[in-house]
């Protein structure tokens, strides 16, 4: 029996270090906007919800690290249902959307390529390889 922990693939550190940006990138966004700094005016809810967003973006950062796989399917939907959303959203107020910032526009756009880059890397073929050696590991441990 193999004794040694599987080393965790560069996928895996480059899903959790963007984790860690993509959570960044927004909790100062809405701290901005919450403070006023910038010309953003955010409701209650909207900063609720990204600092929600924030704490499972963090939440999955950590699991991913421990070897943890459900959250990737947690992750996937939760997208899922953000990007259906963004898209119902945008197609009703288009006009809204052309109103925004254009740095805030470059934000989305950003968050969300990045968003899918985290996707792409922790359902690659060496990440689904790891994340199965840690469960056969963990189970090995029982």
């Amino acid at each position: 029996m193999n004794t040694q922990p599987t080393i965790r693939p560069r996928s895996i550190e480059w899903a959790i270090n963007l984790l860690w940006i993509s959570a960044g990138i927004l909790a100062l966004a809405s701290i901005a906007a919450i403070a006023d700094l910038i010309s953003l005016r955010l409701s209650t809810e909207v900063a609720i919800i990204n600092f929600v967003t924030v704490g499972f973006m963090v939440f999955c950062a950590i699991k991913f690290r421990a070897g943890r796989s459900w959250p990737r399917w947690l992750y996937l939907a939760i997208f899922l249902i953000g990007a259906l959303d963004s898209v119902f959203d945008q197609k009703l107020a288009l006009q809204g959307f052309f109103a925004l910032p254009v740095w805030l526009i470059l934000v989305g756009a950003t968050q969300t390529t990045v968003q899918i880059a985290i996707l792409v890397l922790v359902f690659s073929p060496n990440s689904r390889a790891w994340f199965r050696a840690r469960r056969q590991e963990r189970k090995a441990a029982l």
